[in-house]
């Protein structure tokens, strides 16, 4: 579902304007999505 929403994000926002914050388990997404979009270059 992360990975969807970004996706969806970058329709409407480029990379640079879309930031992904979280604390707990959820910095714990957001920094296993880091490895997701390189590997799929995405853009970030």
């Amino acid at each position: 579902m992360i990975h969807e929403t970004y996706r969806v994000m970058l329709e409407d926002y480029t990379a640079e304007h879309i930031s992904v914050l979280g604390t707990s388990s959820g910095g714990n997404l957001a920094l296993g999505r880091v490895p997701y979009i390189n590997v799929r270059q995405v853009g970030i």
